[in-house]
């Protein structure tokens, strides 16, 4: 996977003591938010290219690995900090024969991570963001004959996703 082909989620985090701070860590963590809150979610260990580091782990639908957006999650290192950087890749299958990525992308980006600094100082508005944002790229999906109930389940799944990404990498 390139780095590239990235797209920012979240403005990166910086840990100061970041040596306990591992891949390993932030899926188990991940994990256990998505088991409580009884979400599907898969973990993959990729290789990245063109970045500082070359792990990175992947969170994706496990019933839709290749037509959903995934997450990708790297850690750069600089003595003591970790930096954890938290970016999407993919498309929609709803979108991919509109080519839509970039727009998609563009949503995602923009209206997520405003929600996730909102949601970070505690404020519930940033989830209402969120869900507007996703709201809207399905209302797009939908208008152009996608199947209602399929972008109303992709929509909560990345609302979910944005959630417990929130509440974990703070």
């Amino acid at each position: 996977m390139n780095i590239k082909n990235l797209i920012e989620y979240q403005k990166p985090t910086r840990y100061m003591e970041g040596s306990v701070i591992t891949l390993e860590n932030i899926r188990s963590l991940l994990q256990d938010k998505f088991d409580s809150y009884q979400i599907p979610v898969e973990f993959e260990d990729e290789k990245l290219t063109g970045a500082l580091t070359n792990d990175c782990l992947v969170l994706c639908h496990p019933n839709h690995k290749k037509d959903y957006f995934k997450w990708v999650f790297y850690i750069a290192r600089q003595g003591t900090m970790a930096v954890v950087y938290v970016t999407t890749t993919g498309t929609s299958k709803n979108s991919k024969s509109l080519n839509l990525r970039g727009d998609a992308g563009a949503a995602l980006k923009s209206n997520w991570i405003t929600a996730m600094d909102m949601a970070k100082n505690g404020s519930p508005v940033g989830m209402k963001i969120v869900s507007g944002g996703v709201a809207a790229l399905a209302k797009g999906l939908l208008s152009l004959g996608g199947s209602k109930a399929k972008a109303q389940e992709e929509e909560m799944w990345y609302g979910a996703v944005a959630g417990i990404i929130s509440e974990v990498i703070c």
